[in-house]
């Protein structure tokens, strides 16, 4: 799939809010509602706005006063515990037919909110929910990882938004594995 280039702008408030946000959450702590039911490894599976995902024991869901500290309103979102990722859940309207009309519509909701946007790389990846469309974000500067997963279910979706702040790839892959154990429980 093509890459969908912006003019390159050297605005890093996008970036700083994001941190901020992290930092906050990480500060409040995660406190999730409703106790995790462990698996082989201490992995467990969890809620997710309707959804479920396996999560590793060291992320962790955020309880209701935590998740209204995460930019955007998320349905529901986990926390890597120390910090250097989050990933959050909503659900979202019905994607567009094609993955390449789905990158451009994103591209047009996401330049308003991240100045140092650069483009989009577009994929279609597997979720125990079956086939969906992932997004990686391209930014200037030197910034984690941001990446857009559209999980299809019934008359719309599920949208979620993964970013990391450490360059340490373990978070990244742990990410991974989560986003790919997503199914919608409806």
């Amino acid at each position: 799939m093509p890459v969908l280039f912006l003019p390159r702008r050297k605005a890093p408030a996008a970036l700083v809010v994001l941190c901020l946000c992290l930092a906050v959450v990480v500060a409040a702590g995660c406190g999730g509602d409703k106790p995790a039911r462990p698996g082989p490894g201490g992995e467990r599976r969890v809620e997710l706005a309707g959804g479920s995902a396996t999560a590793p024991p060291n992320w962790a869901p955020l309880n209701a006063a935590n998740l209204a500290l995460v930019e955007g309103g998320p349905d529901a979102a986990l926390r890597r515990r120390d910090g250097t990722a989050i990933l959050s859940v909503s659900r979202g309207d019905k994607p567009p037919g094609s993955i390449g009309e789905q990158q451009a519509k994103l591209l047009r909701e996401l330049r308003p909110r991240v100045p140092d946007l650069i483009g989009l790389r577009a994929k279609e990846v597997r979720t125990e929910a079956g086939p969906a469309r992932s997004f990686t974000v391209e930014r200037g500067g030197p910034t984690g990882l941001a990446r857009v997963v559209v999980v299809p279910a019934g008359d719309g979706s599920y949208v979620l938004e993964l970013a990391i702040t450490s360059t340490e790839g373990t978070a990244a892959r742990e990410a991974g594995r989560i986003i790919r154990s997503f199914k919608a429980d409806d």
